[in-house]
């Protein structure tokens, strides 16, 4: 199987997508259309079998776009790092509750969770 990169660019007037590489043009409305597409185009120039050609799609985004996304995945980075901290205040006040005495049935309830489940907490 040979692996082939084809560019994808959205078009000055944004309706469609317009792909480029290994001597191949195209264009899609859609970028799942992409590899069906290029993928037919690249094994017709390179005389090769179609089931012997896989595509690999470099999606070209205009600045705006990539820094959009890029404040995505840094506030997706930001929610992880707070779940992970919700989760060990999670413990940490289950084994606290759970150390002054109080049962798990008890520290379920002031917690909002079962009491099966504050004694994961506390044995985690």
């Amino acid at each position: 199987m040979s692996r082939y990169t084809i560019h994808a660019t959205r078009s000055k007037s944004g309706k469609v997508w317009v792909l480029e590489g290994c001597g191949a043009v195209g264009q899609v409305k859609r970028l799942d259309q992409a590899p069906g597409l290029m993928r037919e185009a690249v094994a017709y120039l390179k005389n090769a079998p179609i089931e012997d050609v896989e595509i690999n799609l470099d999606i070209q985004l205009s600045e705006q776009d990539a820094r959009v996304l890029a404040d995505l995945e840094q506030a997706k980075a930001q929610a992880k790092a707070a779940d992970r901290e919700a989760a060990a205040a999670q413990r940490r006040a289950a084994r606290r509750l759970h150390s002054d005495g109080l049962s798990l049935r008890d520290v379920g309830r002031i917690m909002g969770i079962s009491g099966q489940r504050a004694g994961q907490l506390v044995n985690a």
